[in-house]
């Protein structure tokens, strides 16, 4: 007897990897850490239950936005440890 899978058929590994390797060079102009790109890239894999359409509209922008926004709010703990240290 032959196993079958339940719900939509995922997606190949090699299909993943394309498309965070088009991540990755899409946002090393940017000069966004590769580090910082899988992880969000993962992150928001997960809020969009692994479409890739939403990442990918229009030239990743809701990437770089999330990871802007992660840096700022680094840079902001930073200050804010530093205040405290004062």
């Amino acid at each position: 007897m032959t196993s079958r899978s339940r719900g939509r058929p995922r997606k190949s590994n090699t299909a993943r990897n394309k498309r965070i390797d088009a991540a990755l060079d899409a946002m090393r102009p940017y000069g966004f850490d590769e580090a910082l790109v899988r992880q969000t890239v993962d992150e928001l894999l997960d809020v969009y239950d692994g479409e890739w359409f939403f990442i990918e509209d229009v030239s990743y922008r809701i990437l770089v936005d999330t990871m802007l926004d992660k840096q700022q709010i680094s840079s902001e703990e930073k200050v804010n440890s530093n205040i405290d240290l004062i």
